[in-house]
């Protein structure tokens, strides 16, 4: 970075960092979209082939047998649809987390950097130039808790028996991933 104009350089991160969210935020809309279609299409698969069957049924029996699976694979829907719209927004907070405190963290390091060349290059006078790196240096503290802790309490609060893996596998490469880039 730059010395010389700090203002725009702090401007250019601010940007940067605002960019970042709204690119997780837009990302975690698709991933819902995508999720809601997901689940659209495979009702709609269900339901005609439910109505297949009902035309084949040859008898009240296997008519109320079908209206019973019926109930039954409509109240999984509804569960998978919801879980599923559960694990899409906490893996979104997540990611959120991770690159608010990825960014912040640059901008904090940035900040610090700039104090610790500022007697060169400003006079600020020592109370206030402390207070800052002070500042910089508990807020740089503070953002040094990994999001992965936020999504561990997270695998841990699911009901017993759901594990979700494949979602849960695939956000774990990411976040290793984010973590190996910060």
């Amino acid at each position: 970075m730059d010395i010389s104009n700090p203002s725009q350089d702090m401007y250019r991160g601010t940007l940067k960092w605002a960019l970042d969210f709204n690119n997780v935020l837009l990302q975690s809309a698709q991933r819902l979209r995508h999720h809601q279609i997901k689940q659209i299409d495979a009702a709609l698969s269900d339901c005609n082939h439910v109505s297949k069957q009902l035309e084949a049924a040859p008898d009240q029996a296997q008519l109320l047998a079908l209206g019973s699976k019926l109930a039954s694979d409509q109240l999984q829907r509804v569960w998978a649809y919801w879980s599923g719209m559960g694990n899409t927004l906490a893996q979104s907070q997540i990611e959120l987390a991770g690159t608010f405190q990825s960014q912040t963290l640059v901008i904090v390091e940035g900040i610090k950097q700039r104090l610790e060349a500022a007697p060169a290059a400003i006079p600020i006078p020592e109370p206030i130039a402390a207070t800052i790196k002070l500042a910089a240096e508990l807020a740089r503290a503070a953002l040094a808790i990994p999001a992965q802790q936020m999504k561990n309490s997270f695998d841990t609060s699911q009901a017993p028996g759901k594990t979700n893996g494949g979602q849960r596998q695939t956000s774990q490469r990411k976040q290793q991933d984010a973590e190996a880039r910060a």
